[in-house]
């Protein structure tokens, strides 16, 4: 199996405002962006695109560990009577999206134990 060809800096740095409008702000999949990538004149694999976007900072989504900490800051204000807004890169979530994260950021504090042990 033959290696990618690798891509200088410069032209991930010309398409880098495409991209993260792609991944960010449309929520495509890598697949997605590739091809449209593709059609734009950059030809990258999918693994060069999964490095390039972590050397960049760049994640579709939050970690589980960051979505605890907006909790944890979001139960205290209600704990306040205080109303909240989280921003996430300057867009405000909705409810409905901050209580869908809390439920799956919960649920994944669970995963993995034995029920038995806890007993």
């Amino acid at each position: 199996m033959s290696r990618a060809q690798r891509i200088p800096e410069h032209v991930w740095t010309d398409h880098r405002p495409r991209i993260e409008y792609l991944v960010k702000e449309q929520k495509r999949k890598l697949q997605d962006v590739r091809k449209i990538m593709q059609s734009h004149g950059l030809d990258a694999t999918i693994s060069q695109y999964e490095r390039k976007l972590k050397d960049w900072g760049l994640r579709k989504n939050l970690t589980v560990k960051a979505w605890r900490k907006i909790f944890s800051h979001w139960e205290e204000r209600i704990r306040q009577g205080k109303s909240s807004l989280v921003l996430i890169d300057g867009v405000a979530q909705s409810k409905e999206k901050i209580e869908r994260e809390l439920a799956r950021t919960r649920n994944r504090e669970y995963e993995g134990m034995n029920t038995m042990d806890n007993i």
